[in-house]
């Protein structure tokens, strides 16, 4: 008898067992649609057996293998086997909650070709000399094809209309798409049968790296190896460090503000790009990049795209949508995404050729789940680090006691970059007012509504920096001393005044503004504190003709909210920053 061990989403801390018919090839980590109860629903074969506890007339067949997409990896089930039992949580509901949308339903799914675009007969043939100088973008997207074959976000990267001039270019005929399925040990030949230039640049690092300066020929390695930026002496030791590194060691880079921690990242990218972490196995390492806030994973992602121009880079998470995110998780899986970034979901995300893990900000609470499955995405990566015998960093400025005493004790290795990236760069004069002594608007100082009102007079900006959103962190009844507290957890309920909600920051739970108190009845209830939203309110009274932006979650929520701040911030539309650790 061929069993199969299920795991169901379903919140029993157990496996199912299912029979399996004569014929039918089935292997653990692959999809599966059981019985369960009165109705089917998918599941994933956590491992397979020749026998059971269970009697012949209780047990159930399975239904149909889900052959659309590929097993998850043993490395991942034996992950998501921990995550289970470390944080209690029932292990079908954790197996099931990882993946995205779409593969949990018995709906078919395909693994989308990637549509990449090139020179067609007639664009090869043109005299690029003679092309039209004011249609810059058309040249730089034909210069680019002339090099080799690009995907679209390889070409958006060019320019913020380059998708919209692809399309005129490919109207005059002179650039054509194909479409290519990549298999999980992407092959370095491409379609007409050459060496695609990614695998060329991957090849001739691997040679200069293992041969001697008077073997190593032509000028591809030289530009390969000086594509990044020089490091300064703390950077290039941390890079040195961790690059010899053998198997797992997890490094605690501990950095100023400004020391370069993200260019520390770029070189330890371009390493393991060029890694051929088997023998006779084609292509370089995998990285993955876990940042803490959603809405800096864009700003990031072009900005690594721009340093990567070359490598498929994707992104995961949960602001994308259901086709997207399933498409990038394939992307991984597959082993056709060299770097995947994204936020504490992505530390679950299949990676085959795995090589570095980075998780910047380390200290950062949203890598916490707060629901479900709640985990530590941070110490779920190193976790993972330790599993796959790859190097882990964890940088930040300010590092969580944990992760600095496990540094001092040597359970980690510590770095550190003690001094600003650029030489000319100078820490900045830091002043603190005591507020006991200075008159107070709201919790803002005298002093520096006055050194604003300066600012604003010289047409520079401010920042204000302040770690609370909402317009106050509690509401209190002057009564009785009632405060808004949550009857959920141990948190108080965060007062947002534009839409006359009571929220816990903590839990999610929330409730609209009481009239009175519910304790004693009394109608006068007062916030107490400051968060975002009253500093932003205090500043427009203050200075009424000052351009003021508010940034923290409840202000870019929407898709494109943080683009679109960032461009007026750059553009200098705006003179009065607020907001939260995600401005800063």
């Amino acid at each position: 008898m061929h069993i199969a061990r299920v795991a169901l989403d379903v919140p029993l801390p157990t496996l199912f067992d299912y029979t399996v018919e004569e014929g039918t090839v089935i292997a653990a980590g692959q999809r599966v649609v059981v019985p369960f109860g009165r109705k089917h629903r998918v599941g994933v074969v956590m491992e397979c057996a020749t026998s059971t506890q269970v009697s012949p007339q209780r047990i159930k067949a399975v239904t149909q293998v889900l052959p659309d997409s590929a097993p998850l990896s043993a490395q991942l089930l034996g992950l998501l086997r921990f995550c289970s039992d470390y944080y209690r949580y029932p292990i079908g509901q954790t197996v099931l909650s990882v993946l995205p949308t779409r593969l949990r339903s018995d709906q078919p799914v395909t693994i989308k070709a990637v549509l990449s675009y090139r020179l067609s007969a007639s664009g090869a043939a043109l005299d690029l000399d003679s092309f039209p100088k004011r249609k810059v973008v058309q040249r730089r997207i034909l210069v680019k094809l002339t090099e080799q074959p690009c995907n679209l976000a390889q070409i958006k990267a060019l320019s913020a209309t380059a998708g919209a001039q692809l399309k005129a270019l490919m109207l005059a005929g002179w650039v054509e798409s194909f479409a290519s399925t990549p298999d999980r040990d992407p092959s370095p030949q491409s379609s007409d049968g050459t060496t695609s230039h990614s695998t060329k640049l991957a090849h001739n690092a691997s040679q200069v790296a293992g041969y001697p300066a008077s073997e190593r020929g032509g000028e591809r390695e030289k530009q390969f190896l000086t594509l990044a930026h020089t490091l300064a002496g703390e950077q290039q030791l941390a890079v040195d460090s961790i690059t010899q590194a053998s198997g797992y060691a997890c490094f605690l880079l501990h950095g100023i503000t400004g020391s370069g921690k993200t260019e520390v990242y770029v070189h330890l990218m371009h390493h393991v790009l060029q890694l051929c972490p088997e023998p006779g196995r084609r292509g370089g390492g995998q990285a993955l990049l876990l940042v803490p806030e959603i809405n800096l994973t864009p700003q990031l992602e072009n900005y690594f795209r721009s340093r990567f121009p070359d490598v498929n880079l994707v992104s995961l998470h949960s602001g994308l949508s259901e086709g997207e995110r399933l498409h990038n998780w394939q992307q991984a899986q597959t082993g056709a995404a060299q770097i995947v970034l994204g936020t504490r979901l992505a530390v679950f995300a299949e990676l085959p050729r795995l090589a570095l893990i980075i998780v910047d900000e380390e200290h950062d609470s949203s890598y916490k789940q707060q629901d479900g499955l709640r985990y530590s995405a941070r110490d779920v990566a190193i976790f993972r680090a330790n599993q796959h015998r790859v190097p882990i960093v964890l940088g930040s400025a300010t590092p969580s006691l944990e992760s600095y005493h496990n540094a001092q004790s040597g359970r980690y290795r510590m770095l550190k970059l003690s001094g600003r990236a650029l030489a000319e760069a100078r820490l900045p004069t830091v002043r603190c007012i005591n507020t006991t002594q200075t008159v107070l608007h709201h919790g803002i100082s005298e002093n520096l509504l006055r050194e604003i009102e300066q600012r604003i007079a010289r047409g520079e900006q401010s920042l204000m920096f302040i770690n609370r959103r909402g317009y106050a962190p509690v509401l209190m009844c002057t009564g009785c001393g009632w405060l808004s507290g949550c009857k959920h957890c141990a948190g108080k309920m965060v007062l947002h005044l534009k839409d006359q909600r009571l929220r816990c920051h903590h839990c999610g739970y929330q409730i609209r503004v009481p009239h009175a108190c519910p304790s004693c009845g009394n109608a006068a209830l007062h916030p107490v504190g400051s968060g975002t939203q009253r500093v932003e309110s205090v500043l427009q009274e203050r200075f009424p003709e000052a351009r003021i932006l508010r940034v923290d979650r409840d202000s870019t929520r929407n898709k494109r909210a943080w683009k679109t701040m960032r461009e007026q911030i750059h553009a200098n539309q705006v003179d009065i920053l607020v907001g939260t650790q995600m401005l800063a």
